[in-house]
């Protein structure tokens, strides 16, 4: 009898080993049953994520800076250093899901600069998640995406933050406003501070005339995959608020 069970736990390893039950995780591929990992915090059942992978996340958490989401100490206070520094915001609030880092900048790499188009619908659950953990008490009337040159965009393939945006608006039934173009190729953003950026994106980027009309006195969600310094949502808000009324706030994968 002894015998009968081990042969038969050795047999059930041997399977598991040649056909792996479970999910595979979207990072590395391992396949294992996941299970609700505490360190992802509210994200845990957006990202099929393996154990492993999962403790690589840093999910931003409290306190944040009431204006910008920045995580901070527990005795700071409530709006940033930077944001102080900087009073007139057009975009309302901004908030983010993770830290860049680790294997959150390893799967927005991929997805982004590697035509990993997949990962837009779980990457679009985490965005849904920041709405309901930092905006429910928002009522939104429309999404917004941050817009690339039309020559990055054939050079990628696809604009990330708009292919992010679908996936919401798909699951929220909120109405997906294509407002934005950006009319003039600006050198990578990630190489410049924010004062570089702002001066960079001046007149970079535009509110389509055909669509100001449907904004006027909004409440709009702009959505990106990462926030830097926040000059691009900045100049975003203030191309639509100028406009239009509109109220902008931000969401983001990463900051």
């Amino acid at each position: 009898m002894k015998r009968l069970t081990i042969t038969k736990a050795l047999f059930k390893t041997v399977a598991n080993l040649l056909f792996p039950v479970g999910e595979a995780c979207i990072h590395c591929a391992r396949v294992e049953n996941r299970k609700n990992d505490p360190n992802l915090g509210p994200y845990t059942k957006c990202l099929k994520l393996c154990q492993r992978c999962a403790t690589h996340m840093k999910p931003i958490r409290a306190p944040i800076c009431h204006q910008c989401g920045r995580q901070m100490d527990r005795n700071s206070h409530s709006i940033c250093f930077d944001c102080r520094r900087i009073p007139n915001r057009y975009v309302e609030a901004s908030r983010s899901a993770f830290q860049y880092e680790g294997v959150t900048k390893d799967l927005l790499t991929v997805y982004k600069f590697r035509g990993r188009e997949s990962l837009a619908r779980p990457l679009a659950l985490v965005i849904e998640q920041v709405i309901h953990e930092h905006y429910r008490n928002v009522r939104f009337d429309g999404l917004l995406y941050v817009p690339i040159h039309p020559s990055r965009q054939y050079e990628r393939g696809f604009n990330q933050a708009e292919l992010i945006a679908l996936e919401v608006s798909k699951r929220t039934k909120l109405p997906l406003f294509h407002a934005l173009e950006k009319t003039s190729h600006t050198i990578k953003q990630s190489k410049l501070g924010r004062n570089e950026r702002l001066h960079s994106l001046q007149d970079a980027i535009r509110l389509k005339e055909s669509i100001a009309t449907h904004l006027e006195n909004k409440t709009l969600l702009l959505i990106d995959d990462i926030y830097t310094t926040g000059a691009t949502g900045e100049v975003c808000a203030k191309s639509i608020r100028d406009v239009t009324g509109a109220k902008v706030y931000m969401a983001t994968i990463a900051r």
